[in-house]
């Protein structure tokens, strides 16, 4: 009954997410089956690519998107510090860096458990997701390839 309960939650979140991205006129795509939308947004610069989960099982929407960014062995510790930097002043969300690989994934999650889920939640988290990506992409992107430092990269935040 209780697995009833959170499917029937989770459809019911995800169908809220679906009908503010069709308000809001977006093109997207939907793996109904798996409760997720694919959706590419345009800020000033880089393309972000975001997922956008609704996990039955944890009762969470997830917002996630791979930065193209890939920081070479040289930078890994660049990386790492601009991320963890970044991280300590966000509000909501966070950079997620693989420092064996060089990679950051952005990440953020809501309960909706005991929850009422309104069009307001979602807008805010892909609003929130969409301005701090758009805002470090660029120059996360600058700092992987060596074409500014670490300092470079805080000094003109």
């Amino acid at each position: 009954m209780a697995d009833e309960l959170k499917l029937k939650n989770a459809q019911s979140v995800y169908k809220i997410l679906c009908d503010l991205f069709d308000e809001k006129e977006l093109s997207y795509k939907k793996f109904e089956d798996d409760l997720v939308v694919t959706i590419t947004m345009h800020g000033n610069d880089l393309p972000m690519n975001f997922v956008v989960k609704v996990d039955e099982e944890r009762e969470l929407i997830r917002v996630l998107t791979k930065l193209p960014v890939v920081f070479q062995d040289e930078k890994r510790l660049d990386g790492a510090i601009a991320t963890g930097k970044i991280n300590y002043g966000l509000v909501d969300g966070s950079f997620d860096y693989n420092f064996k690989k060089g990679e950051i994934i952005f990440r953020l999650t809501s309960s909706y458990k005991g929850c009422t889920v309104s069009k307001d939640l979602i807008y805010y988290m892909m609003s929130c997701a969409c301005y701090t990506v758009d805002d470090y992409n660029d120059k996360l992107l600058a700092l992987s390839e060596g074409k500014i430092t670490v300092k470079d990269f805080f000094d003109n935040k």
